[in-house]
C-alpha cells in the first residue's frame, strides 16, 4: 500500500494480512500510513496446561481460519 492507495481509499483503516507479514511491517503501517494491520494466523498447536488437566485435542486436517479467505482472495 502506498499513499496513493490511501488517497483513493480514505476510509481504509484496518487490513487483515497473512502470517508472513508479521513483524516490523505492522508497526510501520500504523506509524507511517495510519492503518491497523491484523495478522491472520493458524492457532498455536502447543498450549501450556496445569498439571492434572487434559490438554485440548490436536487439530487434524483442514482448519477454517477466521478472515483467512479475505486475505487469500485479495491476493488471488
Amino acid at each position: 500500500m502506498s499513499a496513493g492507495v490511501l488517497s483513493e481509499l480514505p476510509t481504509l483503516s484496518h487490513v487483515w494480512v497473512a502470517a508472513g507479514y508479521r513483524g516490523a511491517l505492522v508497526a510501520w503501517a500504523e506509524a507511517t500510513l495510519g492503518v491497523r494491520l491484523s495478522v491472520v494466523a493458524r492457532p498455536r498447536r502447543w498450549v501450556r496446561v496445569s498439571p492434572g488437566v487434559e490438554p485440548p485435542p490436536m487439530p487434524v486436517g483442514f482448519q477454517v481460519l477466521p478472515l483467512r479467505w479475505v486475505v487469500e482472495r485479495t491476493f488471488a
